[in-house]
């Protein structure tokens, strides 16, 4: 395991919020809003498919931060999740 990993692996709870829809207001994007108003874009894996069913839903996560988008969020690579509300 190198250095730079063990930086970029976190642990945070938030509520999932929704970050982009399509054309038909299908959500196709999901993040963690944290309670200090941080947003984890999350990324569109397994578990990132699992969390749209989970909008409103309050989580705790643990992933890894792989990248960021467009608008400046870190994107989450989600290795586990649990369900709090």
């Amino acid at each position: 395991m190198f250095a730079n990993d063990v930086k970029n692996k976190i642990s945070v709870s938030g509520y999932i919020v929704t970050s982009e829809k399509d054309k038909s207001g299908h959500i196709i994007q999901v993040a963690l809003q944290t309670d200090d108003f941080v947003n984890y874009t999350i990324e569109n894996d397994k578990f990132g498919q699992e969390l749209l069913q989970m909008v409103s839903k309050r989580i705790v996560v643990s992933g890894n931060v792989i990248n960021q988008d467009y608008n400046g969020n870190n994107i989450l690579s989600v290795t586990q999740y649990k369900v709090i509300h």
